[in-house]
């Protein structure tokens, strides 16, 4: 399929016969129906009943970057993220996003490893984790894509600790990207705690558990006050107390930003 699709991706310009109308300004993308209807079934659904898409063979895609739309267009048809060029983990990301949306499969080791290449420490993994949020927890490549990102992340303090909490900000304008930058920042600390934690044994005291940041995230807001029962040096006490202050700080960001979800619905948090 994959050698077939590359063929086919050659000549979209002159056989295709799927149009997509992406983006606000409505931009044409055109596409090969046989691979539409091979990797995504939920095209497939589109284009083969009694849809208008299928008569019209059309298909609005308003809310959807056309750059992005075109990436994953062409994802679909080498059914591989490491061919296509000039491909970012910020678009990876995006594929995913819409590889899960129009339920393709067996595309989750593509993503993860492009990830694995293109996302490092200090540059771009936290700013890739607040996209990474967008993408259901339901879907196939969620819990690897976390896992990749997570691993990244060190147990120890560095500048480059402090370049990715500065590229999540503040975040205090209550907008969507600002709630997926508070969810990104959470799974920083969190991971860095947890990695510090797995190293020495720790008597934790005042965990709240059952605590969300969002009542989807899935990411547990942990309030630590920690006793070693082994000897451990002064970092990684210094990272256990810089950890914890700044979930503090974060709780109380997140406490002061407008409603993203109405109070009835938000969790207590602490």
């Amino acid at each position: 399929m994959q050698d077939l699709g590359a063929v086919l991706l050659e000549q979209r310009g002159t056989s295709a016969d799927v149009k997509f109308i992406v983006g606000s300004d409505g931009l044409t993308l055109l596409a090969h129906k046989c691979v539409l209807v091979a990797r995504s079934p939920v095209l497939a659904a589109e284009l083969s009943g009694g849809f208008r898409e299928a008569r019209e063979q059309s298909i609005s895609v308003p809310h959807v970057d056309p750059s992005c739309f075109e990436v994953f267009l062409r994802f679909m048809y080498i059914g591989k993220a490491e061919g296509l060029p000039d491909i970012n983990s910020e678009m990876a990301l995006e594929v995913a996003v819409l590889a899960d949306l129009y339920g393709l499969v067996d595309y989750t080791s593509s993503i993860v490893e492009l990830l694995r290449q293109k996302c490092t420490w200090g540059n771009n993994v936290g700013l890739a984790l607040a996209l990474a949020f967008r993408i259901p927890a339901t879907a196939e490549c969620h819990g690897p894509i976390m896992d990749i990102l997570g691993s990244k992340v060190p147990s120890k303090l560095d500048s480059s600790f402090d370049s990715e909490l500065a590229t999540l900000g503040a975040s205090g304008d209550g907008s969507t990207s600002s709630s997926l930058k508070l969810k990104a920042k959470l799974k920083l600390l969190n991971t860095v705690l947890q990695k510090v934690t797995d190293r020495f044994p720790l008597e934790i005291h005042g965990t709240a558990s059952g605590h969300c940041l969002h009542p989807h995230s899935g990411n547990q807001i942990r309030k630590v006050d920690c006793k070693f029962t082994a000897k451990v040096g002064t970092e990684e006490k210094a990272v256990l107390e810089r950890v914890n202050a700044e979930i503090a700080a974060l709780i109380a960001t997140w406490n002061e930003l407008p409603e993203v979800v109405p109070a009835s619905k938000r969790p207590r948090l602490g």
